[in-house]
Protein backbone atom coordinates (compact mmCIF):
# COMPACT_ATOMS: atom_id res chain seq x y z
CA UNK A 1 0.00 0.00 0.00
CA UNK A 2 1.46 3.36 -1.00
CA UNK A 3 1.07 6.53 0.97
CA UNK A 4 0.91 10.03 -0.39
CA UNK A 5 3.93 12.10 0.63
CA UNK A 6 3.08 14.94 2.95
CA UNK A 7 3.14 18.38 1.34
CA UNK A 8 4.67 21.01 3.61
CA UNK A 9 2.40 23.90 4.54
CA UNK A 10 3.73 27.31 3.54
CA UNK A 11 2.37 30.83 3.83
CA UNK A 12 4.90 32.52 1.58
CA UNK A 13 3.20 31.78 -1.76
CA UNK A 14 1.53 34.51 -3.78
CA UNK A 15 -0.61 34.30 -6.90
CA UNK A 16 -0.42 37.09 -9.47
CA UNK A 17 -2.84 37.61 -12.34
CA UNK A 18 -2.78 39.84 -15.41
CA UNK A 19 -5.92 40.48 -17.43
CA UNK A 20 -4.89 41.41 -20.96
CA UNK A 21 -6.88 42.29 -24.07
CA UNK A 22 -7.08 38.68 -25.25
CA UNK A 23 -5.36 36.76 -22.49
CA UNK A 24 -5.21 35.95 -18.81
CA UNK A 25 -1.72 35.61 -17.35
CA UNK A 26 -0.85 33.96 -14.05
CA UNK A 27 2.21 33.41 -11.89
CA UNK A 28 3.02 31.64 -8.62
CA UNK A 29 5.68 33.35 -6.52
CA UNK A 30 7.39 32.25 -3.34
CA UNK A 31 8.19 35.29 -1.23
CA UNK A 32 10.13 34.35 1.92
CA UNK A 33 10.30 37.20 4.47
CA UNK A 34 13.29 39.45 3.82
CA UNK A 35 14.24 37.71 0.55
CA UNK A 36 13.67 38.29 -3.13
CA UNK A 37 10.67 36.51 -4.70
CA UNK A 38 11.23 33.26 -6.57
CA UNK A 39 9.09 32.46 -9.61
CA UNK A 40 7.69 28.93 -9.23
CA UNK A 41 5.50 28.84 -12.32
CA UNK A 42 3.68 31.02 -14.81
CA UNK A 43 1.54 30.83 -17.89
CA UNK A 44 -1.17 32.42 -19.96
CA UNK A 45 -4.50 31.53 -21.47
CA UNK A 46 -4.93 33.20 -24.85
CA UNK A 47 -8.36 33.87 -26.33
CA UNK A 48 -9.50 34.89 -29.77
CA UNK A 49 -10.05 38.64 -29.83
CA UNK A 50 -13.71 38.47 -30.89
CA UNK A 51 -15.00 35.38 -29.10
CA UNK A 52 -18.17 35.36 -27.01
CA UNK A 53 -16.42 36.33 -23.76
CA UNK A 54 -14.38 39.22 -25.19
CA UNK A 55 -16.82 41.88 -24.00
CA UNK A 56 -16.84 40.36 -20.49
CA UNK A 57 -13.03 40.44 -20.34
CA UNK A 58 -13.00 44.05 -21.58
CA UNK A 59 -15.57 45.06 -18.97
CA UNK A 60 -13.68 43.28 -16.18
CA UNK A 61 -10.35 44.84 -17.21
CA UNK A 62 -11.91 48.31 -17.41
CA UNK A 63 -13.56 47.89 -13.99
CA UNK A 64 -10.24 46.86 -12.44
CA UNK A 65 -8.25 49.66 -14.08
CA UNK A 66 -10.75 52.38 -13.22
CA UNK A 67 -11.85 50.99 -9.87
CA UNK A 68 -15.46 51.32 -11.00
CA UNK A 69 -17.58 48.16 -10.99
CA UNK A 70 -20.29 49.57 -13.25
CA UNK A 71 -18.33 48.43 -16.32
CA UNK A 72 -18.42 44.75 -15.34
CA UNK A 73 -21.58 42.68 -15.47
CA UNK A 74 -20.73 39.10 -14.48
CA UNK A 75 -22.57 36.31 -16.23
CA UNK A 76 -25.46 34.77 -14.33
CA UNK A 77 -28.17 32.40 -15.58
CA UNK A 78 -30.78 35.15 -15.14
CA UNK A 79 -29.05 37.80 -17.24
CA UNK A 80 -28.07 35.49 -20.09
CA UNK A 81 -29.90 34.79 -23.32
CA UNK A 82 -28.37 31.33 -23.39
CA UNK A 83 -31.10 28.70 -23.16
CA UNK A 84 -28.81 25.79 -22.20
Amino acid sequence: MSTTPEIPQTRDLQLAFDVGHSSLGWAVLQVPPGQSPALLGCGAVIFQADDCLASQRRGFRRAVLTGDGKFYRPWTPRNSRWAG
